[in-house]
């Protein structure tokens, strides 16, 4: 395994991953590599750090079962699932950024102007592509699809 680069795993509310490590240890692949974690009221794994940060002070090596486990549960069993997330990631990242150029145009904090030129183009082949598959999905929908 490389070095581990400077990732931190959290929880929200709702147990989902909030960034990710790029280089995790997978189960029965050799580790020498230790994680900090942290833990919840029960001794649930919580949080997986590469150094001591707030609650997270406890070491354990990185191919731990319970680590493994906790990886797993995230989603983060493999490089495959790992690259899966953050494409699903990336892809709301993408939207999230076209809805906030929209919100900062509308409110008049920025002109489309003021986007560097490639940024400018992207972010208009993207609207009209938006546009494009509504007008389309507008089509499908009938009169009898109506409630």
């Amino acid at each position: 395994m490389g070095d581990w680069q400077k990732h931190t795993i959290q929880l929200e509310s709702e147990s989902s991953v909030t960034d990710h490590f790029s280089n995790i240890p997978l189960e029965g692949h050799e580790s020498t590599h230790m994680a900090y974690i942290s833990r919840d009221s029960s001794g649930k794994i919580t949080g997986v750090f590469d150094h001591p940060e707030g609650g997270a002070s406890e070491e354990i090596p990185s191919d731990h079962p319970e680590l493994a486990r906790f990886l797993a549960d995230q989603g983060l069993s493999s490089p495959s699932a790992i690259r899966q997330l953050l494409a699903e990631s990336d892809l709301r990242m993408v939207r999230l950024v076209d809805d906030l150029v929209d919100l900062l145009i509308d409110k008049g904090v920025i002109k489309f102007t003021d986007l560097p030129q490639a940024a400018g183009e992207k972010y208009m082949q993207r609207q009209t592509a938006r546009k494009q598959l509504q007008a389309v999905a507008d089509l499908m929908v009938g009169e009898k699809d109506i409630i």
